[in-house]
């Protein structure tokens, strides 16, 4: 994959990404089966820039957020006000008492699975990412939790720990998808203001 800062760049169809996303959900049960949504906003984009992310730049990506009060996302974003993936592994590391447990056993394991693969020299599954956060829902489509496992470990080296996160960064996402963000947005903010004033 390209350095995030090499010159000009290459990119891949969203064919090529969907099949990667695909093989990535199943690599981790046979069974498993990629989401639709997923893979209908992957084909909104007609272009995908591959990307190798140093923790500083990771850090910026904007985290998704779900609206829904009591949730990990709500927990780990202050209620959204803070969604990047830096200010999410600081909040991870400062409330990890108010985290469900088993969440928290599941980022510290994935941290050292990425540390472990790192050292046997292994490539990163990429996340998913887009340019344009404002067409969905935050920059990062699939990957928040690699991300902050990965952020997590970079912190916890004194940053020495930093090969850089694999990326697929989605651009040019067509007028389709701007009008289904625009209503998945409106839903789910709709669906909070009815949880909050009943």
């Amino acid at each position: 994959m390209d350095d995030v800062e090499s010159g000009k760049p290459t990119f891949v169809s969203s064919q090529a990404v969907a099949e990667v996303f695909t093989e990535i959900e199943r690599s981790q049960s046979p069974d498993a089966q990629p989401r639709p949504d997923i893979l209908n906003i992957i084909h909104q984009f007609k272009t995908w820039e591959p990307k190798t992310l140093p923790a500083e730049t990771l850090q910026s990506y904007q985290s998704y957020y779900d609206f829904q009060p009591g949730s990990i996302t709500t927990l780990l974003t202050k209620t959204g006000r803070e969604r990047t993936i830096g200010e999410i592994a600081h909040n991870f590391v400062t409330i990890k008492n108010q985290l469900p447990p088993e969440f928290v056993s599941y980022i510290t394991e994935l941290k050292e699975h990425i540390k472990t693969v790192v050292a046997e020299g292994k490539p990163l599954p990429p996340i998913l990412l887009l340019a344009t956060p404002e067409v969905f829902n935050g920059n990062m489509l699939d990957g928040v939790h690699r991300s902050l496992a990965y952020i997590l470990a970079y912190h916890e080296s004194n940053k020495s720990f930093d090969p850089g996160l694999p990326a697929y960064v989605g651009t040019s996402p067509t007028n389709k998808l701007r009008a289904i963000a625009r209503r998945i947005k409106q839903s789910a903010q709709k669906q909070w203001r009815m949880k909050k004033h009943p």
